[in-house]
């Protein structure tokens, strides 16, 4: 999860976009060894990431996102 972060914090468009939530992007990153997904909405005016959820891949639906 560390090195995830550490990627988000260089490159906070990375992921791809997963939904619009009250109007923010918010995007889904797959880390690849354990299958989770890391929901995050990144806000360029504060230069910001946010993450939204934690999420394994097998659970069938995304997490409820607000």
């Amino acid at each position: 999860m560390a090195s995830a972060l550490e990627a988000l914090a260089a490159n906070p468009t990375a992921g791809v976009p997963y939904s619009v939530r009250r109007g923010v992007v918010v995007r889904r990153l797959l880390l690849q060894r354990t299958r989770y997904h890391v929901y995050f909405s990144y806000d360029e005016d504060r230069d910001l990431v946010s993450v939204r959820a934690v999420w394994h891949g097998t659970r069938g639906s995304g997490p409820p996102l607000r």
